[in-house]
Formats: structure tokens, sequence, C-alpha cells
């Protein structure tokens, strides 16, 4: 299992690693995009500091790399490529357990389905996005998906 060290990824992993009796390696590839002078705002103090971000996120456009002194898209997909890169060799055969953020997500998948832009979606807290790995090849499987919150007991009792 592979998780962002920030404190929501890892809040998240530690009761299913405690569960599972497994261990958990965090990489700094795995955080969420630094987005510079805007980092510990509050979502609502961001909107306050400038009507173009607003009117950006009533046309459903992204925000985040408009953010004074943030991360580049390019950077911050190379990093994350790297970080999920380094996981999926660590562990070339079986499933790997990736546990980060909406930006990573996004940042990785965005690229396999030839979305150009930073967020094409946003995925809930706590989904599974899910991905298949041939070889060199990556092809999403399905993204966002909520049912072990939604129908836990489809999931027995593990």
């Amino acid at each position: 299992m592979f998780c962002s060290p920030l404190r929501r990824a890892v809040e998240t992993i530690a009761p299913y690693a405690e569960q599972a009796d497994a261990e958990v390696t965090y990489l700094d590839d795995l955080m969420e995009a630094f987005i510079g002078e805007w980092e510990h705002l509050s979502f609502e103090e961001i909107l306050a500091s400038d009507e173009e971000i607003v009117e950006r996120l009533r046309n459903q456009q992204a925000i985040w790399q408009h953010a004074p002194g943030g991360e580049r898209l390019p950077e911050f997909r190379e990093r994350v490529g790297r970080g999920v890169e380094s996981a999926l060799a660590a562990r070339p055969e079986g499933n790997v357990l990736v546990v980060a953020h909406g930006g990573v997500i996004n940042a990785f998948v965005g690229p396999l389905l030839g979305v150009d832009h930073e967020m094409f979606f946003l995925p809930e807290n706590t989904s599974v996005n899910s991905l298949v790995v041939e070889g060199d090849r990556r092809r999403v499987r399905f993204l966002n998906d909520v049912l072990h919150l939604t129908d836990p007991h489809l999931f027995g009792d593990a």
C-alpha cells in the first residue's frame, strides 16, 4: 500500500492498514498539488480573493493553476506520474493500493484519457478509482466508485 503523507490521506488509510496488518509506504510524490499563496487558506478565502476565480468556478473551469506561486500542471503531472509508477514498480504483480487526493487522481488519469485540463472530475472522498496495468500500458477501468460506501453489505463482513 502506498499513500500520500498528508494527514487526510494518512487518516484514510490507517484503519484499513491496521485491519489488514499491512505496511504503508508514504510517498511525497503522491501529495496534492502545491497551491502557493493559497496554501492554508479556506476555499471561501480563495474565492473572496479574486472575482475571476469565482467566475471560473461558475463556468466549471479549474482554478488551481491560477494560484500565485503554485505548482504548474506539467510539473505536477510529472511528479504524480513518478509516484504512481514507483508504486507499480515496487509491486509488479497483484493489486496495488494507492491512497491520494482528487488532484492527484486527475493528474494521473487525465493524460491516460487524453484530457488536457487539470481537473476534469471531482472524485468523491474515499472513492475507488481503478486502473488496469498491462506492461507499460495503463487503462482506466472505473472512476469515482463509491459502492463500498452506499452498499457496504455487498462486500461482506470484511
